[in-house]
Formats: C-alpha cells, sequence, structure tokens
C-alpha cells in the first residue's frame, strides 16, 4: 500500500506528463485550467492534511504554504508553491485568464521537486501508509439567511422520503457556495441541481422560499466536511438549537474524523490534546462548546484502545443501521464509552444510524 508521500508523487507526476503533453502539440485551454486546478487543490491538500496536518482548515492556502516556514522550508521552496498557488486561484476567479503553459509546468514540476525533498525527512504524515477510502453519495441543500448574511448546508444520505433526513449542518457565508462547489468538484463527483433528485424531493427543497440550491456529492465524507468547513460562517444570534455543537450526529461525525487523522499521530497521553486541536482547526467544532474537552478525552480513550502498531490502518467512518451495529458492537475490537461508536475487527470506525 503507497504512503500520502508517494500517493501525491503519483498524482503531482501524472498532472505534470500530461501538461508536458499538451505542451508538444495544439491543446484545449479549458483542459490546462482544469490540470492546473487539480494540481493546486491537490497540493494543498496533501500540504494542509499530510505535511503539517494541524493547519487551521480556516487558513487559505497562502497561509498553509507560508506555514512552512516554522518548518524549515527556505523561501525559495515557498516562493514556488506560491506561484501555483496564484496560478490556481487566478483560474478558479477569473475566467478570462489565460495562463501560459510554460509557467504552469515549471510551478508543478516546482511542487514536485518539493515533494521529492519530502523522501529525506520523516515530518508530518509523508511515510504512513494511505488509510482505506470510503466514498458515498450525500445530498447537501442550502437555505439562505439574509438577515445573517449565510447559507445554512444540511448533509443528507439519500432516501426515498421527501424530507431525507439530516445527518450534519453546517452555515458557511453566502458568497462562499460557488467557491465550496468548485472545490468539492476536486474532491469528488458534485452533481449540481434537480437531476441529482427525485422530483418529490428537489420539490421538497424548493417548497421554502429560502431554498438556495442543492447537489449531490460523491466521495469521502471527510473531504466534503473539510471543504465546507474552510467557508464556516459563525452566525451572530443564532438561537441555541441551531448551533452545530447542539446537533449530536455533527459532533459524533467530526470527533470521529478528527480522531481518525491524529490516531497515528499522537502517544495515548497526547490523544485528547491532538483531538481538540483537529476538531476545532478542521471540522468546525466551536472551542467554546462546553463538552469539548470531555468529548476529546474520550474519544482519544477509543482510539487508545488500539495498538500502536495498528493505529495507521485505521480508518472510516462508515455508517451502519441498527441490527448490523448491533452485530458487528459484539465483536469490536474497541467501543466508545457512552456513543454508539466502534471501532471493528478491520480496523474501521462504525458509527451506528
Amino acid at each position: 500500500m503507497a504512503t500520502y508521500l508517494e500517493q501525491y508523487l503519483s498524482q503531482i507526476r501524472g498532472i505534470r506528463r500530461r501538461i508536458e503533453a499538451l505542451a508538444g502539440g495544439d491543446f484545449e485551454l479549458n483542459e490546462l485550467k482544469d490540470l492546473t486546478s487539480a494540481a493546486g487543490l491537490q497540493t494543498e491538500h496533501f500540504i494542509r492534511a499530510v505535511v503539517i496536518p494541524a493547519t487551521n482548515s480556516k487558513d487559505d492556502f497562502a497561509g498553509v504554504i507560508n506555514a512552512l516556514k516554522a518548518n524549515g522550508f527556505s523561501k525559495e521552496q515557498r516562493a514556488g508553491l506560491h506561484r501555483l498557488r496564484e496560478l490556481y486561484n487566478s483560474i478558479k476567479h477569473d475566467p478570462l485568464f489565460v495562463p501560459a503553459i510554460k509557467d504552469i509546468l515549471e510551478a508543478v514540476r516546482h511542487a514536485e521537486t518539493f515533494a521529492i525533498g519530502l523522501k529525506e525527512t520523516a515530518i508530518g504524515r509523508i511515510n504512513i501508509q494511505v488509510a482505506r477510502k470510503f466514498h458515498r453519495v450525500f445530498w447537501v441543500a442550502g437555505w439562505d439567511h439574509f438577515i445573517g448574511g449565510d447559507t445554512e448546508l444540511h448533509i443528507m444520505f439519500p432516501s426515498d422520503n421527501r424530507f431525507a433526513p439530516t445527518m450534519d449542518t453546517i452555515h458557511i457565508s453566502m458568497q462562499a457556495w460557488d467557491k465550496a462547489n468548485k472545490d468539492l468538484a476536486t474532491a469528488g463527483k458534485v452533481t449540481l441541481g434537480k437531476e441529482a433528485f427525485p422530483y418529490e424531493v428537489y420539490e421538497g427543497f424548493r417548497d421554502d422560499a429560502d431554498f438556495h440550491e442543492a447537489f449531490a456529492f460523491e466521495g469521502e465524507y471527510r473531504d466534503l466536511v473539510r471543504t465546507l468547513a474552510k467557508y464556516e460562517f459563525r452566525v451572530e444570534g443564532l438561537i441555541e438549537p441551531m448551533h452545530r455543537e447542539n446537533a449530536a450526529e455533527s459532533m459524533i461525525q467530526a470527533f470521529t474524523l478528527a480522531a481518525l487523522d491524529v490516531a497515528d499521530l499522537a502517544e495515548p497521553e497526547d490523544l485528547a490534546v491532538a483531538i481538540y486541536v483537529q476538531v476545532i482547526n478542521l471540522y468546525a467544532v466551536s472551542p467554546e462548546w462546553s463538552h469539548l474537552k470531555s468529548w476529546c478525552t474520550d474519544f482519544g480513550e477509543l482510539v487508545a484502545q488500539i495498538p500502536a502498531e495498528k493505529r495507521a490502518e485505521l480508518s472510516g467512518p462508515v455508517w451502519l443501521a441498527g441490527d448490523v451495529y448491533n452485530k458487528e458492537s459484539t465483536r469490536a475490537l474497541a467501543r466508545h464509552k457512552r456513543l454508539r461508536v466502534i471501532i471493528n475487527t478491520q480496523l474501521v470506525m462504525c458509527l451506528g444510524r
């Protein structure tokens, strides 16, 4: 199984070779732009999630690159990554921007050289084997709050029910809808609008006058939540029951993701602190939440039940229906002491539905 560094190198080399092939003849500008966007997003994700995994999700790409300075990376190394970032941002924000293929190829080659240089280090998660990935389809629908300036997003499991149950919520800035969709389109497959839903479900969304739009996302739940968390908007005056922290499912899922992220990076006594940093930085949990520390402790204890040499193999989450969850729970390797969260014999973190 490949390491996270090997995975990124394979991705960036594939992009570089494709751009080199384009440079040898006639090419469509949109393909060049798509390749540049993929290189930018994958590089940002690699630095943020693998090289320096404690980076705050609110930091933009520039902030993520600048954070490399504290880890000993030179001004020249950072400058080359900034050039890729600038090209990526120009393509993302200016539809009339026409990039020079020579500039893009140089920037992508620099990102590849940067990654090759990491082979001599043991920074972050670069030498950890890539965990098993679980994809599924999620529905995401948004409703605008014009007074607060936010869009309230509901993440749902697909359902034949006209009122599909919400499994997570997050508020983002109203202006961030298009940006979030573009980022998600690189992390997975996005199908926007009524084509993604049964007729009755989509019409049910539209019955509310404040409905913005909806889409289906096929990919990892981690990528979905991390991307939306980048654009989280904390609304002043939001009534208490609507706070994200008061939705148990949202918190269980956020802490599960954070625990999986840091499971192989921290000693048992440090797991709670590592989870604390991760849920705040990447998964839109408020640092003011009254139960934050106790939940960090509990999820740290859950992960600590797995031997240290096995924690890098942890993956998930997956959601299991009642009877299936109960069956898995009887033979689980680890169980949360209060919540319906287990680690099964395949080292997959499972959540009861």
